[in-house]
């Protein structure tokens, strides 16, 4: 989103998160459904993603993962002092009325130290502890499918037709989901969410039993390419969801990031969402901690971020559905998407 590019602009990160971009896809590409990359082209949600929205700022939309841009902001983080812990985990976080002490063991060594302050940020992300030891519950539609995302080796350059392709959505007769493909066409990862299993049934238990040879066979179907030489490099195994805590704030303890809200990646809100929360709580915990403004202040982090949270949530469901809800049937799918 172009107003999480304007948040690392005014911080003097815009240059260098526009690089880290450039270095793993081509910018500025199409949004499509295809029945395959090979096959048929059914719809074009956006020619090209900055189409229409140039004017409306000086930051670009982009596209970078979480791999490219994290050291760029680790290294920011450390040259503003920043004491940054790996291969550690929250064993306890406690709020009192004065503070927050956190016991925090070091998962190499087992060795545990404690740390006092005078807030907490909870940011453990969906799979966190924190939020359901301080007893926040969830509200929203829950988890629809148990999704995988196959990152994989293969020249995709011949089935690119020198089409400059940002997303490809992938509505086929035996599989839906997802590709993003890399900046030299050899490589990408393809996100399945429902797929037909060996009884020909539509099913969205992708990750459970997915072996690798079941992966290669999805990275080709969805290519349109079944002889296609893949080498399959990493699986990750996930679970689709929409949902949103009931609550942002326990005492001195806040929730932000997909421990707040979790969303599936269709229109990548989820991680926009989380750095918007982190950039509206992070100015207002600079000024209460050093005086310029009551504690009265941080009651606004809630009461702006939940709603805005909730909304995106529905967005990302709701484009979900539209573009790969799982209980369509194939011809369905394929009717909408050529007629709408």
């Amino acid at each position: 989103m172009q107003r999480t590019v304007e948040l690392y602009r005014g911080v003097g990160l815009q240059e260098e998160v526009v690089a880290a971009a450039e270095r793993e896809f081509a910018q500025n590409g199409a949004i499509v459904a295809v029945d395959s990359l090979g096959g048929r082209e059914l719809q074009w949600f956006f020619e090209n993603i900055n189409a229409g929205v140039e004017h409306l700022s000086p930051s670009p939309r982009i596209f970078v993962t979480q791999i490219g841009l994290e050291p760029v902001l680790r290294a920011r983080a450390a040259e503003l002092g920043g004491q940054l812990r790996y291969s550690c985990e929250v064993v306890s976080l406690r709020a009192e009325e004065a503070g927050v002490t956190a016991v925090v063991r070091d998962r190499g060594t087992g060795e545990e130290s404690t740390v006092h302050a005078a807030y907490a940020v909870a940011a453990d992300g969906v799979r966190g502890a924190v939020r359901g030891q301080l007893g926040i519950g969830t509200a929203g539609h829950g988890t629809f499918s148990d999704s995988i995302t196959i990152y994989f080796r293969g020249d995709v350059r011949p089935l690119l037709r020198g089409r400059n392709l940002s997303v490809v959505y992938v509505v086929g007769p035996r599989l839906q989901g997802f590709f993003r493909f890399s900046f030299d066409g050899r490589s990408g990862f393809l996100v399945v969410n429902t797929a037909v299993d060996g009884d020909g049934r539509r099913t969205t238990a992708i990750g459970q039993n997915a072996t690798e040879a079941d992966c290669v066979r999805y990275v080709r179907e969805a290519l349109g390419a079944p002889d296609l030489p893949v080498e399959i490099e990493d699986v990750q195994r996930w679970n689709a969801a929409a949902e949103w805590a009931e609550r942002l704030r326990a005492g001195r303890v806040f929730l932000a990031g997909d421990c707040a809200h979790v969303m599936p990646p269709t229109g990548g809100y989820g991680g926009n969402t989380g750095v918007h929360d982190a950039h509206n709580l992070a100015w207002k915990l600079a000024y209460v901690l050093d005086g310029r403004a009551g504690t009265e202040l941080l009651d606004t982090y809630e009461a702006e971020r939940l709603p805005v949270g909730r909304l995106t949530v529905e967005q990302a469901y709701t484009r979900y559905v539209t573009r790969l809800d799982p209980g369509w049937a194939p011809t369905a799918s394929i009717r909408w998407l050529t007629t709408r």
